[in-house]
């Protein structure tokens, strides 16, 4: 309990000393536009590049707190900041360098673009990604194609290549990045949304979902302005979001690991993203590469051609384990029969076992006429056997008698089967009195020469009383009354001084 208070001081310390170090560092950007107006461009673009950084450190580490599930999602969004910060740094080096107009699209244009690839990938990841490590790179190539290929058909503008750049309208280069960030924000919001109450994956999407939100508004908010006025005074709004995305990332999930195996999973919303976003990705890449095709032949032909490619991948091998999943099913449930249908202790069949092959068995005599036998056998003095030397001694003494009767019975349509406690009973199809009486003779034998071991010497000989029944012909009859015959036999048996054969009269 020391330690656990402890750590929450501990942690509480350091959330307090981070959100002090972010409002110095918002306060320190500001204070920087303010006293060096002159050089904004230079004082400003610092701070812009390392805020994004910091939460994409911040994203790195948590996601390396947590489980591989949970991680992946971690690292994804990483990967989405440190895209944003690599777009900063190129914007940087278009105005401190080239001095690029805002209404000429560049590098940094395509690389803000891709920043909302690995977040959509993180928010939208299936339930068992673990499983299905092959599909997150599908659709991680669907999804920067698509990217590209609404960069080209927005901006007219093949990125990286050395072309006539084309000027835009500013408010549509807005207005896009609101799209794009609405469509962030609102995805996140859905799988948010889904999540039950203490589902593992939650944390994450309320940390993702509040950044978008927070990160959409501001950015909504400095775009519109910058668009229409000029200045860098509005750039320390900049830093908020990614700030508050570094403080959140750093809270303490200790609650997370307490997570009840039935509350583990998605909702119906969430296996209808699962189901939807493969098909979404492949639609809109398709789309897209016919939208640019008479401009760009080649670039659309290369993205319909992706998408079929994608699309074929993923068909088959979600068909291919369709099937191995089906075969594994198939295998578990033959297996799963099987141990139902056999006693746990002796190995041989059990109750339920016999019942169904005694009713099978008899059908196809009563159809024949052909006659149909019973044996029902009990361990003599068993009971005497347990309190003397305990119930661990009377297991071995049933496991071996089993496996010696067992190995008596060389026909395979013969069946033993334990019966109830030292009982077990013998089915012997297409086999008269003469015949079953032979059988129980046999069986009599082979146990009467076990010896078993007890107490470093050996023990008596086991005997068995067996009551023998037979049916010449089935038909008029019924099994229940052969099963009772036979169990009349049985008591006779043990009537007459046990360790003896009788028959049904």
């Amino acid at each position: 309990m020391a330690r656990e208070k402890d750590e929450v001081r501990t942690n509480r310390g350091t959330i307090r000393a981070i959100a002090i170090c972010s409002g110095l560092f918002i306060s320190a950007h500001a204070a920087g536009l303010f006293l060096f107006p002159a050089h904004a461009e230079a004082v400003t673009y610092p701070f812009l590049v390392l805020a994004p950084l910091i939460a994409s450190c911040c994203c790195y580490g948590r996601g390396m707190r947590r489980d591989h599930r949970d991680s992946l999602s971690w690292f994804l969004f990483s990967l989405g900041l440190f895209l944003w910060t690599l777009a900063m740094s190129f914007s940087a080096w278009e105005d401190l360098a080239r001095h690029t107009p805002f209404s000429v699209a560049f590098a940094s244009d395509f690389v803000y673009f891709l920043y909302g690839i690995p977040l959509l990938l993180a928010i939208s990841l299936p339930a068992d990604v673990e499983q299905l490590p092959l599909f997150v790179w599908l659709d991680g190539v669907q999804a920067v194609f698509t990217a590209t290929l609404i960069y080209v058909f927005l901006f007219n503008a093949i990125p990286f290549f050395p072309q006539p750049m084309q000027p835009l309208s500013i408010p549509r280069v807005v207005w896009t990045y609101d799209a794009e960030n609405l469509l962030l924000a609102g995805v996140a919001t859905l799988r948010l949304i889904e999540q039950r109450k203490y589902v593992r994956e939650r944390p994450f999407y309320q940390v993702v979902c509040g950044f978008l939100l927070v990160y959409g508004t501001t950015a909504a908010v400095y775009n519109h302005v910058s668009a229409v006025t000029e200045g860098h005074a509005l750039d320390p709004l900049v830093d908020v979001p990614f700030l508050l995305l570094a403080l959140a990332t750093l809270l303490d999930t200790t609650a997370e690991t307490t997570v009840r195996e039935e509350e583990l999973g998605r909702g119906r919303l969430g296996r209808l993203i699962d189901d939807a976003s493969p098909f979404f990705y492949t639609l809109a890449l398709s789309t897209l590469g016919a939208l640019v095709l008479r401009q760009h032949f080649y670039i659309g032909l290369s993205a319909i051609a992706v998408a079929i490619i994608v699309y074929g991948i993923r068909t088959i091998s979600l068909q291919g384990r369709l099937l191995s999943t089906q075969h594994a099913l198939t295998l578990a449930s033959a297996r799963l029969e099987a141990l139902s249908l056999q006693d746990a202790l002796t190995g041989v069949a059990n109750r339920r076992c016999f019942d169904q092959r005694y009713v099978a068995e008899w059908n196809k005599a009563v159809r024949g006429k052909h006659p149909i036998s019973l044996l029902l056998i009990d361990i003599d003095y068993f009971k005497r056997l347990n309190d003397t030397y305990g119930h661990p001694e009377g297991d071995r003494c049933l496991i071996a008698v089993a496996a010696v009767m067992q190995s008596v019975l060389v026909r395979s349509g013969d069946l033993l089967a334990r019966y109830g406690g030292e009982e077990f009973v013998v089915l012997l199809p297409d086999t008269d009195s003469s015949g079953a009486l032979r059988v129980a003779t046999g069986l009599q034998k082979a146990v009467r020469s076990l010896s078993l071991q007890r107490d470093g010497s050996a023990s008596p000989h086991v005997t068995i009383s067996i009551g023998v029944a037979t049916a010449p012909d089935p038909h008029g009859s019924s099994s229940d009354a052969l099963l009772r015959l036979s169990d009349g036999a049985l008591y006779k048996a043990k009537q007459n001084g046990r360790n003896r054969i009788e028959g049904a009269d």
